[in-house]
């Protein structure tokens, strides 16, 4: 087996944080954590417009407002939410089934870790650094991204509208970035013609 790199330890570290905390905090409450995070999102995108009809009276800056309207049922939202996922908690301690509550949390971390290094390599892979070294020579990268590539296979265009193919866009980033260096030197090179057009 090849040896860890840097990287390789910091995926570890992000699954082992995220399977710890859930480990902690139980199934119930994580899963809850994160339906709580969506539903707010969701009830402050859907509901803002008429937040900030309430809000006319009181705020004048249309910006603002709409802000204002969006945190007020976003953070609403989460403090609700984070009452019920207490009360929740207590009562799967209640009834004993804690210890059940934590395996299945560890599972759930695990799995969220996971997943949070499979989007992060995702993104990664549409810039160069899948020509650094690191990134070549890491084996948890290179497994982990076979899996990714796996779910690209398997949940289909969708996933490619929203990430599109690493090597356009490392070709459009390269292109970029001739353009930039030229018109750099394009702007050195008028900079140094200037005083002889002076003298």
């Amino acid at each position: 087996m090849d040896a860890l790199i840097w990287i390789d330890w910091v995926i570890i570290a992000i699954v082992a944080i995220s399977t710890l905390i859930s480990l902690k905090r139980g199934f119930v409450r994580e899963a809850m954590s994160l339906v709580i995070w969506v539903g707010a999102f969701v009830i402050a995108r859907t509901f803002h417009p008429n937040m900030q009809m309430l809000l006319a009276d009181t705020v004048g800056n249309p910006t603002v407002r709409l802000i204002a309207a969006f945190g007020i049922l976003f953070v609403g939202t989460l403090v609700v939410g984070a009452v019920v996922n207490n009360a929740l908690g207590r009562l799967v301690e209640a009834t004993g089934l804690s210890a059940t509550d934590r395996t299945l949390g560890m599972f759930f971390g695990l799995a969220r870790g996971l997943v949070v290094v499979l989007v992060a390599l995702a993104l990664l892979r549409m810039t160069p650094v899948t020509g650094d070294t690191w990134w070549r020579e890491s084996a948890t990268v290179q497994e982990l991204a076979k899996v990714e590539a796996w779910t690209r296979d398997v949940l289909g265009d969708e996933i490619d509208a929203l990430l599109p193919d690493a090597e356009a866009t490392s070709a459009a980033s390269g292109e970029a970035m001739q353009e930039g260096a030229k018109r750099l030197i394009e702007m050195q090179e008028d900079r140094s013609q200037s005083p002889a057009t002076a003298e």
